[in-house]
C-alpha cells in the first residue's frame, strides 16, 4: 500500500517536471523568436524595453525616455547646419534656438554671420576662441565683437601672396556686422579699397602698416605707409559715407604722404576725429592740414602728437582756427614748438574766436614768453576748459600772472603743469584754483582740509552745548523745586 502511494507521488512529480520543462522550452523558443523579430529594429534596446513593459502591463514609451520626432529632427538639422544655414521653413523661434544650441561652434562666419543672431551662440564662441574680448567695446553685442575681432586677425595675418578671394567671401558675409576695426599691423599692404567696398558700415578705423614682434628679422621696407597705399587710402576717404573716426599712428607719414591724403580728406563729408600721431609730419605737412581745417566744418578732434612741427607749422594751424569753428580738441604734444612759437600760437588763438575746449602743448620747449601769452589768452577766452602744458620749461617768474588768469576764468577745470620748473607751492596753488573751478562747475562748495577741521570742531562744540542744555531742561522738568531749595531754606517759615 505504501509502496503504491510512493510510486503515484513519484509519477506525479515526474509529470510536473516534464510539464515545467516543456513550458520553459516553449518560453525559450518564444523569446528566441521575439529576439529574431526585434533584431530588425534599429534600436534594439527600445525593443527590449517594449517586451518588459508588456510583461508588467506598464507604459512602454514614457515621454522622458524616448525622443520625439521633433527632437530627432532638430538633431539631424543641427548636424547638417552647414547645408541648411538659413533654416528655411523653420518659423518657430524656440526650434531655431534649439538647432543653434546643437550646431557646431567651429563653423566659419561665411555660414553663420548671416544666419545666426542668437547672442548665446556668439557669447560661447567669444569665450572659447578670443581673449580679453569685451562686448562693451563692440556695440554691446557678442556677435559684433566676435566678427570684428575675427576680421582684424584675418587682415593682420593676410599675406601678399595669399589668395584674396577667400578674404572677399568673409568680408562679404560680415558686411552688415562690422563697425569698428583696430588693425595693429598690415604686412600685406592690402588694397584698403576692398575693405571699404565690402564693409559699408565701417565707422571707426585704426590702421598701422608694418609688423609686430619681428625681432632680428627687422627690415625697414616692412614698416610705414607707401605712396601706393596713400593713393588708395585717399580714394577711400573720398568715397566713404560712414567713416567718422580715422587713426593712422606709427605709419611714418611725412609731408609727401600728407599731401596725398589731404586730397581725399578735402572731399570727405563724414570724418569728425582724425589722428596722425607718431609720424613724421613737419611744417609743410602742417600747412596742408591747415588748409583742410579751413574747409571742414565737421572735424572736432585733431591729434598731431609726436611729430616734427615747429614754429611755422603751429602758425599755420593757429591761422586756420580763425576760420574753423568746429574743432574742439587739438593735441600738439611731443613736437618741436619753441617758446616763441608757443607764444605766437596763444596770441593767434587770442585774436580769433576759436571754439577750442582742449589744448595740449605738452613736451615741447615752452617757457617765459609762452606763459605770459597763455595768461592773456585765458583772461579773454571762455571756451577752453582743459589745458596740458606739462613737461616744458615754465618757471615761477610768471606764476602770479598765470594764477590771476586762472582765478578770473572759472571755465578752466583742468590744467596739467607737472614736470616744469615750478616750485611745489606754486604748483599746489595752481591745482587748488583749478580744483575750485571744477567743484563750482558741479555746484559743490570748495573748502580746504583745515576749514573742514575747524568747522567740525565748531559743530561738535555746538552739538555738545545743545545736548547739555537739553539735559538741564530734562532735569528741571523732572524736579521743579530743585532750583529753589536754597532759597526755601533761607526764607523764614510761615505759620
Amino acid at each position: 500500500m505504501k509502496r503504491g502511494l510512493a510510486s503515484q507521488v513519484a509519477a506525479k512529480n515526474k509529470e510536473q517536471q516534464a510539464q515545467a520543462k516543456a513550458q520553459a522550452q516553449k518560453e525559450k523558443q518564444e523569446a528566441q523568436r521575439t529576439m529574431q523579430q526585434t533584431k530588425q529594429f534599429d534600436n534594439y534596446e527600445i525593443a527590449i524595453q517594449i517586451m518588459k513593459a508588456r510583461r508588467k502591463n506598464e507604459e512602454a514609451f514614457p515621454s522622458k525616455d524616448i525622443e520625439t520626432l521633433v527632437e530627432m529632427a532638430i538633431k539631424v538639422v543641427a548636424a547638417n547646419f552647414d547645408r541648411y544655414p538659413d533654416l528655411e521653413g523653420v518659423t518657430d523661434t524656440f526650434v531655431q534656438s534649439e538647432i543653434v544650441k546643437l550646431a557646431d561652434k567651429s563653423l566659419p562666419i561665411t555660414v553663420t554671420a548671416r544666419n545666426i543672431d542668437f547672442e548665446f551662440y556668439w557669447e560661447e564662441k567669444c569665450k572659447k576662441q578670443l581673449k580679453n574680448c569685451k562686448k562693451e567695446d563692440h556695440g554691446c553685442s557678442h556677435k559684433q565683437a566676435y566678427i570684428e575681432r575675427h576680421l582684424q586677425t584675418l587682415l593682420e595675418n593676410h599675406k601678399a601672396e595669399a589668395s584674396i578671394e577667400e578674404l572677399k567671401k568673409e568680408l562679404e558675409a560680415a558686411r552688415y556686422e562690422v563697425f569698428c576695426l583696430n588693425i595693429t599691423q598690415l604686412l600685406s599692404h592690402l588694397d584698403m579699397g576692398i575693405v571699404f567696398r565690402y564693409l559699408p558700415n565701417l565707422a571707426y578705423l585704426t590702421l598701422t602698416y608694418g609688423a609686430k614682434h619681428v625681432g632680428m628679422e627687422y627690415e625697414r621696407p616692412l614698416f610705414g605707409m607707401k605712396m601706393s597705399d596713400a593713393k588708395i587710402f585717399s580714394e577711400c576717404l573720398r568715397s566713404t559715407q560712414s567713416l567718422i573716426y580715422l587713426s593712422l599712428p606709427g605709419n611714418l607719414i611725412d609731408d609727401d604722404l600728407i599731401s596725398i591724403l589731404i586730397k581725399g580728406l578735402m572731399l570727405n563729408k563724414t570724418l569728425s576725429q582724425l589722428d596722425f600721431s607718431h609720424n613724421k609730419i613737419s611744417n609743410s605737412g602742417a600747412r596742408k592740414i591747415a588748409k583742410f581745417l579751413l574747409q571742414t566744418q565737421i572735424l572736432t578732434h585733431l591729434n598731431l602728437s609726436d611729430n616734427m612741427i615747429h614754429y611755422e607749422g603751429s602758425r599755420y594751424l593757429a591761422q586756420a582756427l580763425k576760420v574753423n569753428k568746429s574743432l574742439r580738441h587739438l593735441n600738439l604734444k611731443l613736437n618741436r614748438i619753441d617758446d616763441k612759437g608757443g607764444s605766437k600760437l596763444c596770441i593767434d588763438l587770442q585774436n580769433n574766436n576759436s571754439n577750442l575746449e582742449f589744448l595740449s602743448l605738452s613736451s615741447n620747449s615752452l617757457g617765459h614768453m609762452f606763459c605770459e601769452s597763455l595768461a592773456e589768452f585765458l583772461k579773454i577766452n571762455r571756451t577752453i576748459r582743459r589745458i596740458d602744458i606739462s613737461c616744458n620749461f615754465i618757471d615761477d617768474s610768471n606764476a602770479n600772472t598765470l594764477k590771476d588768469s586762472l582765478e578770473s576764468n572759472s571755465n578752466i577745470i583742468e590744467i596739467d603743469v607737472r614736470n616744469n620748473q615750478l616750485s611745489e607751492e606754486t604748483e599746489a596753488e595752481i591745482n587748488e584754483i583749478v580744483t575750485k573751478n571744477l567743484l563750482l562747475s558741479k555746484n559743490i562748495p570748495f573748502k580746504k582740509l583745515g576749514d573742514f577741521s575747524t568747522q567740525n570742531r565748531a559743530e561738535s562744540q555746538f552739538s555738545a552745548t545743545k545736548q547739555q542744555t537739553a539735559a538741564d531742561k530734562r532735569v528741571s522738568v523732572a524736579s521743579p523745586n530743585v532750583g529753589n531749595t536754597g532759597r526755601e531754606q533761607d526764607s523764614p517759615k510761615r505759620d
